[in-house]
C-alpha cells in the first residue's frame, strides 16, 4: 500500500479483550517504533515499543519471526496520534513471550492480508502471493462494450494515480451523530481546513472546528476522521493484482452525459487498507459501485461499503461516497475530488456521519514521491 492510507478515525475507541492486559496472537509486523499482532478473529493490535534495549525493534527481529505465536503483556499509555504511521497509539509493549515458532500455516495466517507488506516491516516473509487478475462480469446484451469501457477506465485511473497533481482545496464539512435507527441526525460540529493532497495522500492545515483552531494533524473533536479516500481508491480498485471483481449493471444519465455503472467486490486480502477503532484494527470485505463516464471511461464516482468485520470489532459497517469532477487549475483541467460522504455504523447502535465539500482547488508546489511495495 502507499505510505498514506485511507484513515478511518473513530469517535469511540474499541474495547480491549483482556482484563489482565495480555493478548495471544500471530506476530505480523515489527517496525522501528511499533509491533503488530493478528488475533485469531482477524483483529489487529498495534503496540508502541518502549525505550528498552531488549524490546527494541532490532532485538525483537533477532528473537522472533513472521508468524510466530506469541503472548504479549502491555500497558495503557496516554493516547496520541502517531503522524509517521498515521495511526492512534494507546498501548505500549511490556513483555513478549514465544508460545510456538511459526509453521507454514502460521505464516499463511500472518500474510493473509497485505498489512504485513507495509514498508518498514523488519520481519522477513515469503514472496508476495500472486493474486488472480481482476475480473468483470459478463455484460448484458445491450451493453456489449462494457468490458472495453472498464479496461479503458482502469488504464485511465491507474495513469491518473501515477501522476495525480499536488493541490490544495478548501474543505468544509458537517459532522453528525444519531443514537437511533432509522437515524435522527444531530449536528455535532462544523469544520473547515485547507486540505493538501500530495500524490495519493491527504493532510490538513489551518484546521478549525466550530470556529476554534485545531492543531494541524490532530483529529477534529466531536467528529470521526475521514479523507485520503481519493487517490487511495484507485490502486485497490484497478490494479489487476488486487483481485477486485467488477460486474456491469446499467447505463445512467442523459444523451451527452452518460455513464456505465459497475458493481465491485474486494476481499479482505485485497489491497484496501484497514479500519481502526482505538487500539485495534481490522480488514473488511469491500463492496460498492463505480461510475465511468462515457465514452472516455473516466471515473466520476465511487460508492464503497466495508462490512463483515470480526464479531468483536466495535464497527459493523462503513459506507463512503467519493465524487470526482473536472476542475480547472490554471490553464489545465484535472479530475479531482469535489465531494465526500461517510457513514459509520457501530455495534452499540450509534451512527456517525460526515459530509464534506471541496472547492477553490489550486496548485501545491511540494513534491511527493509515493512508492508501493514490490
Amino acid at each position: 500500500m502507499c505510505r498514506v492510507i485511507v484513515l478511518l478515525l473513530l469517535c469511540a475507541s474499541g474495547a480491549i479483550p483482556a482484563a489482565d492486559n495480555s493478548l495471544r496472537g500471530t506476530l505480523e509486523r515489527v517496525m522501528e517504533k511499533s509491533l503488530t499482532i493478528l488475533l485469531p478473529d482477524a483483529r489487529l493490535f498495534d503496540f508502541r515499543l518502549p525505550k528498552k534495549a531488549d524490546l527494541s525493534a532490532k532485538a525483537l527481529v533477532e528473537r522472533f519471526h513472521l508468524g510466530d505465536q506469541i503472548e504479549i503483556s502491555f500497558k495503557q499509555i496516554p493516547s496520541y496520534f502517531d503522524l509517521d504511521a498515521e495511526l492512534p497509539r494507546s498501548l505500549e509493549l511490556n513483555k513478549i513471550k514465544l508460545i510456538k515458532p511459526a509453521d507454514a500455516q502460521d505464516v499463511r495466517a500472518a500474510t493473509w492480508t497485505r498489512d504485513w507488506l507495509r514498508p518498514g516491516n523488519l520481519l522477513r516473509g515469503p514472496d508476495v502471493p500472486v493474486h488472480a487478475v481482476s475480473q468483470w462480469g459478463k455484460p448484458p446484451e445491450d451493453a456489449v462494450d462494457a468490458a472495453s469501457i472498464l479496461e479503458r477506465g482502469r488504464a485511465l485511473a491507474l495513469a491518473h494515480a501515477s501522476k495525480m497533481p499536488n493541490f490544495i482545496a478548501d474543505e468544509i464539512a458537517d459532522c453528525y451523530m444519531s443514537p437511533t435507527y432509522p437515524p435522527n441526525w444531530m449536528l455535532l460540529s462544523k469544520v473547515q481546513a485547507e486540505a493538501l493532497f500530495e500524490g495519493m495522500g491527504q493532510r490538513r492545515r489551518n484546521q478549525r472546528s466550530d470556529g476554534r483552531k485545531v492543531p494541524d494533524g490532530v483529529p477534529y473533536p466531536k467528529c470521526m476522521g475521514w479523507g485520503g479516500g481519493f487517490g487511495n481508491y484507485l490502486r485497490p480498485l484497478f490494479e489487476p493484482e488486487c483481485n477486485t471483481k467488477f460486474t456491469y449493471t446499467k447505463k445512467i444519465g442523459r444523451p451527452g452525459s452518460e455513464g456505465f455503472v459497475y458493481k465491485y467486490e474486494s476481499p479482505p486480502e485485497g489491497c484496501f487498507p484497514t479500519s481502526y477503532a482505538g487500539p485495534q484494527r481490522a480488514y473488511a470485505w469491500r463492496t460498492g459501485s463505480i461510475v465511468l463516464k462515457l465514452p472516455e471511461g473516466e471515473l466520476i464516482q465511487v460508492v464503497g461499503r466495508s462490512e463483515r468485520f470480526p464479531q468483536a470489532y466495535p464497527i459493523f459497517e462503513i459506507t463512503e461516497t467519493v465524487t470526482w469532477g473536472d476542475v480547472k487549475i490554471g490553464d489545465n483541467s484535472h479530475l479531482l475530488p469535489i465531494g465526500y460522504e461517510k457513514v459509520m455504523y457501530m455495534r452499540a447502535g450509534a451512527r456517525n456521519r460526515v459530509v464534506a465539500e471541496y472547492s477553490n482547488h489550486r496548485h501545491f508546489e511540494a513534491e511527493s514521491n509515493i512508492k508501493f511495495p514490490e
